[in-house]
């Protein structure tokens, strides 16, 4: 039996961002919002990591609230279409932007970062570790890579990954833009 969820990442300082994000959705699963500490952030693995150890949900849909959802068949896609299945948006795995099975992270250590330098090298190697456990991930949506459209959006300049189920406002799309 599925027990799906979609868990939005937000922070104490993204309302706006939040509130364009929850405008767009409009679906009947379960929706967690894991609302970080600006100053003391865990990022998406401290979300997928929070979720993990004190629900029973099986499928983790992680959701930044940088998303808009331009078509809400995208739940119904991941969740009914691609039921027990591990679900990546990139080929790379160079986003948080997927679907993980808890089958799949009982065999790993969630690691829970306390900076944003950080939790932009785990992005690769932690999503890397989770496919070398799953080879029957699904790439959904290969086309949501890295490219250089931008757009002004929240206060600042995005690279903007987008097709027809959503559109990503990505604020940082280098290791040299943090800082800490």
């Amino acid at each position: 039996m599925s027990n799906p969820v979609i868990v939005i990442i937000t922070n104490n300082k993204h309302v706006e961002e939040l509130q364009s994000l929850l405008k767009t959705i409009n679906t009947t699963y379960n929706i967690l919002i894991y609302c970080n500490d600006y100053d003391n952030s865990t990022f998406e693995l401290g979300a997928l990591k929070h979720v993990y150890d004190n629900t029973l949900y099986d499928e983790i849909f992680l959701l930044q609230d940088t998303n808009i959802i331009k078509d809400n068949d995208l739940f119904k896609i991941i969740f009914e279409d691609y039921k027990g299945v591990s679900i990546f948006f990139n080929p790379r795995g160079e986003m948080y932007l997927n679907k993980y099975l808890r089958s799949v992270l009982d065999e790993l250590t969630i690691p829970v970062p306390n900076t944003k330098k950080l939790a932009v090298r785990l992005e690769q190697s932690f999503n890397k570790e989770y496919l070398s456990k799953d080879s029957n991930t699904k790439i959904l949506f290969p086309e949501l890579i890295d490219n250089d459209e931008r757009e002004q959006m929240f206060g600042r300049l995005n690279m903007v990954i987008e097709n027809d189920y959503l559109k990503k406002y990505k604020g940082c799309w280098d290791s040299s833009m943090v800082v800490k």
